[in-house]
């Protein structure tokens, strides 16, 4: 299975009552997250199930990945994929629908986006910072308890405009 690992674009500040599950993509934001799914698309990634986080701006980081990679199916929020969640949560959910798909589109936050691809490259001590809009690909090679796989790129905004 290849895992297409996307944390959200940039987002509106939290609001005045504190409310952080509405915030949504500011155009800078949107422009990002479509500039690195360009690229990926350049790539061929072709994801088949799309799991978002339910928190409105990962939601539609995963609507602009939907259109832009032509993925046919519905975008699927999960808690699995909150902020307050866990890499393992996750991997085991994706455990229960490994069969079913080839490829797997996962937006979400950070940390937990960092813990999840240091957890996918069986290295849960590794400390990854990753950016608003960031993309990431890894293979899955081993679908047991404690996964293994191999990153095969990570693009980032300034990557996917061309720049260093």
């Amino acid at each position: 299975m290849r895992i297409y690992i996307l944390r959200h674009g940039k987002a509106e500040g939290i609001a005045a009552d504190g409310s952080d599950a509405g915030r949504r993509l500011t155009p800078e934001g949107r422009e990002a997250v479509r500039a690195v799914l360009l690229r990926a698309r350049a790539v061929r990634a072709a994801p088949e199930l799309i799991l978002s986080s339910p928190l409105q701006r990962a939601i539609e980081t995963a609507e602009l990945a939907r259109e832009i990679l032509s993925c046919t199916g519905e975008v699927e929020p999960t808690s699995a994929l909150a902020p307050s969640a866990s890499p393992y949560a996750i991997w085991e959910e994706l455990r229960l629908r490994r069969a079913e798909f080839d490829g797997v589109l996962l937006v979400g936050h950070q940390p937990l986006i960092g813990r999840l691809v240091a957890f996918l490259l069986n290295s849960p001590s590794l400390e990854l910072m990753v950016e608003t809009a960031a993309l990431a690909a890894v293979r899955e090679e081993t679908a047991g308890a404690q996964p293994r796989g191999v990153l095969e790129w990570p693009f980032t905004p300034g990557l996917a405009a061309g720049q260093s």
